[in-house]
C-alpha cells in the first residue's frame, strides 16, 4: 500500500496548498465566485476471483473555480450568468483493470494518474430556460440518479452499457467534450417547490462525437487527451436528448419525492459491426479479414424511475429508490441491453441521522451478434474461447459522515460481487481464461474542503 500511501500524500499536499488562502473566506472570493475543493481516495482488494488478489487505490482532488452572477456581489450585468473551470488531479492504480476485469467499473474515480482540467463552461439563463457553452461532461446531468449517487461503483452513473455505446466513453469524467446544452423548463424540479403540479423539463445537448480526440488505433483515449486541453472536434457529433418530470422540490441536493426521465443519444459516427467483416464473413471465422463491416452512425434509450419509498415519523426520506433500463441495437453495441436498481436507507442508526446504508445491482447483456461471432469462433476456429454472455455486479455499503474540523468526511466501506467479469470473456491477464466471479472489498474516503 505504499503507492496508495504516497498517491494520497501527494494530492493531499496540492490540495491544502490551493485551500489554505481561501480558509477565512470558506471559499468565497468575492464578486461571485467561489472555490470548491475535494478529496477522494478508493482503496480495494480482490479477495476472490478477479483478475488479481491483492490491493489496489486511486486518489483523487477535485479543484473548481465557479461564478454566480446572481450573487448579491456580482456585477448586475452578470446576473443571467454562470461559468464553471474544474480540473481533477489523479494518482494511483485504477480498481477495475487490476483487480476485477470487469465491465462495470469498480469505482467512479478511476482513470489514468494525470492532472486534467475537466469542464470548463459559461451558461446563460434565458428565461424559459438555460443555455451552457464549451467544454461539458453529460454524466453530471444526463442519465443520473440520486440514489446512484451514494453508491462507489461508476456504473451507477455513467453506465456501462451507455460508456460502451460511445467513443472514449463518451463526454463522461474523465473525459469531457466541447459542446453545447439547452435546458428547458425545470428538469431539476427547484424552480418553485410551492407551484402545484409536477415539474417537467426537457435536455438537449450536441457535443464533440470522441472527447479522446484522434487517438490511433490501440492507444488509450486518455493518454492520447491526457491532460484535457485538447479540446477534440473529430469523430462526429452525439446528440443527447433526456425528458424529466418529477415532485418539485426547495432542496436540489435531496431526493425528489419521485421522478421519471425519458433519454435517448444518436451517434453520426462509424461503428464496427459486432460479427461480421466487409465481406460478409463472420469475425470468429478464420477465413475472414479481420476488419469489421462499418456501420454509419450508432443510437440507445433509457428510462429511469426514482423516488422516496418510505418515510420517517418526522415525514422525512427513509428509503429511496430507483432504477434504470437501456436498449442498443446489437449489430454495433457489445451490450445490447442492460438494468440497474438502488436502495439507500438514510439514517439507519437513530443516533446517526447523515449516515446512509446502499443496496444497488446491474445487470449487462451482451447482444446477439456478439455472442454470434463468439460462438463462430469456437465452431469454425477451434479456438475454445469463452463465450460472452451477461455481468451482473452487487454492492452492498454503508456510508458515515462526520463533521471534522467544520468540513464534511465521508467513510462507506464497501463489498462488491461480479458474477462472470467482462461477461465472461478471455482476460489478457489470465492468459486468454476467464476471470472466477470476483468479491471485491474496499472503502471510500471522501472530504469535502470548501
Amino acid at each position: 500500500m505504499t503507492t496508495i500511501a504516497r498517491s494520497l500524500r501527494r494530492v493531499g499536499i496540492a490540495a491544502a496548498a490551493l485551500a489554505c488562502p481561501l480558509e477565512a473566506s470558506g471559499g468565497g472570493l468575492g464578486a461571485g465566485l467561489a472555490f470548491e475543493a475535494e478529496l477522494e481516495m478508493e482503496a480495494a482488494a480482490t479477495v476472490r476471483g478477479g483478475v488479481r488478489r491483492g490491493p489496489a487505490g486511486m486518489v483523487r482532488g477535485g479543484f473548481a473555480l465557479t461564478f454566480d452572477g446572481s450573487d448579491a456581489e456580482a456585477p448586475a450585468w452578470a446576473s443571467p450568468w454562470q461559468a464553471r473551470a474544474s480540473l481533477y488531479a489523479i494518482a494511483g492504480r485504477q480498481l477495475t483493470p487490476t483487480l476485477s476485469g470487469s465491465l462495470a467499473p469498480v469505482s467512479g474515480i478511476e482513470a489514468l494518474p494525470a492532472v486534467r482540467l475537466f469542464e470548463l463552461w459559461a451558461e446563460r439563463d434565458i428565461g424559459i430556460g438555460s443555455l451552457r457553452l464549451g467544454q461539458l461532461a453529460a454524466d453530471s446531468e444526463f442519465a443520473t440518479s440520486w440514489a446512484g449517487g451514494q453508491m462507489v461503483s461508476g456504473t451507477f452513473g455513467w453506465f456501462s452499457g451507455l460508456a460502451g455505446a460511445l467513443p472514449s466513453g463518451g463526454p463522461a469524467f474523465p473525459l469531457a467534450a466541447p459542446g453545447l446544452r439547452l435546458a428547458l423548463g425545470d428538469p431539476d424540479g427547484t424552480g418553485g417547490g410551492t407551484e402545484p403540479g409536477p415539474a417537467l423539463g426537457l435536455r438537449l445537448a450536441l457535443f464533440a462525437g470522441d472527447p479522446g480526440g484522434r487517438a490511433g488505433a490501440g492507444t488509450d483515449p486518455q493518454r492520447h487527451n491526457r491532460h484535457g486541453l485538447l479540446f477534440p472536434t473529430a469523430g462526429g457529433r452525439l446528440l443527447l436528448a433526456e425528458a424529466v418530470t418529477g415532485a418539485r422540490t426547495d432542496d436540489g441536493d435531496a431526493p425528489r419525492d419521485w421522478a421519471l426521465k425519458l433519454g435517448a443519444f444518436i451517434h453520426s459516427a462509424r461503428f464496427d459491426d459486432q460479427r461480421f467483416d466487409g465481406d460478409g464473413l463472420s469475425l470468429g471465422d478464420p477465413a475472414s479479414s479481420g476488419e469489421a463491416r462499418r456501420r454509419r452512425g450508432n443510437h440507445g434509450a433509457y428510462a429511469i424511475a426514482e423516488g422516496v419509498l418510505w418515510r420517517g415519523a418526522d415525514r422525512s426520506p427513509r428509503l429511496v429508490g430507483a432504477a434504470r433500463g437501456a436498449l442498443f441495437p446489437d449489430d454495433r453495441n457489445a451490450i445490447a441491453a442492460y438494468a440497474d436498481a438502488t436502495l439507500v436507507l438514510l439514517a439507519p442508526l437513530s443516533d446517526r441521522p447523515g449516515d446512509r446504508l446502499t443496496l444497488g445491482a446491474a445487470w449487462s447483456r451482451i447482444g446477439g451478434a456478439a455472442r454470434g461471432r463468439d460462438a463462430d469462433a469456437a465452431r469454425l476456429g477451434g479456438t475454445g474461447e469463452p463465450g460472452r454472455s451477461r455481468e451482473i455486479l452487487v454492492e452492498l455499503g454503508y456510508g458515515a459522515r462526520f463533521d471534522v474540523a467544520g468540513r464534511a468526511v465521508l467513510v462507506q466501506p464497501f463489498l462488491q460481487w461480479i458474477g462472470r467479469p467482462a461477461a465472461g470473456a478471455g482476460q489478457d491477464a489470465l492468459d486468454g481464461r476467464p476471470a472466477r466471479d470476483a468479491v471485491v472489498t474496499g472503502i471510500r474516503l471522501a472530504a469535502t474542503l470548501f
